[in-house]
């Protein structure tokens, strides 16, 4: 009978949860006695805000979001002093800063194309040709600016199509 009782002994597992640590009983199997140690590590999902519940899911940040997140391609720090937490903020926020970069460049190259006036002909062709890339750039960023404010009312994530994928806003 003694020996039966040794047999029913509980096995103890240390297992984490994302830094928590508790201790999980388990009927030993009947004839091993070894005590083992498993680590889990739970990946969360993207996190918004906090609400009652503490966590709000992913789709209900974009469901949230999508209503003033396509402001970021107007002015890109809209959105952030609105909701700075939101992941997918974030994101358009960043890409709205990319697109408004290159905005600015193709407004710097118009400018100084049509405004710079020169009797030299080689000067005169380069403003000419600052003239055509500032505006094939500033053409170019507002059919962009279009298609991703379109997609952020989906409630998409997606990148600049033409551009790099640099994270300047994190």
């Amino acid at each position: 009978m003694a020996k039966k009782a040794d047999e029913v002994k509980e096995v103890k597992e240390d297992v984490k949860v994302t830094s928590v640590k508790k201790k999980v009983a388990k009927p030993a199997p009947a004839k091993t006695e070894e005590v083992k140690e498993v680590k889990t590590e739970v990946k969360e999902p993207l996190v918004a805000d906090s609400n009652a519940d503490g966590k709000v899911s992913v789709k209900e940040d974009v469901a949230d979001a999508k209503r003033y997140a396509w402001l970021s391609y107007i002015l890109f720090f809209i959105p952030m002093l609105i909701n700075a937490n939101s992941p997918f903020v974030r994101h358009h926020a960043n890409e709205g800063l990319e697109i408004n970069i290159f905005d600015f460049i193709g407004l710097t190259l118009l400018l100084v194309g049509a405004l710079v006036q020169t009797t030299v002909a080689a000067v005169h062709f380069l403003m000419i040709i600052f003239t055509l890339v500032g505006i094939g750039l500033l053409v170019l960023t507002t059919i962009t600016k279009i298609y991703m404010i379109w997609a952020t009312l989906k409630g998409e994530t997606v990148t600049t199509p033409w551009m790099w994928d640099i994270r300047i806003i994190k």
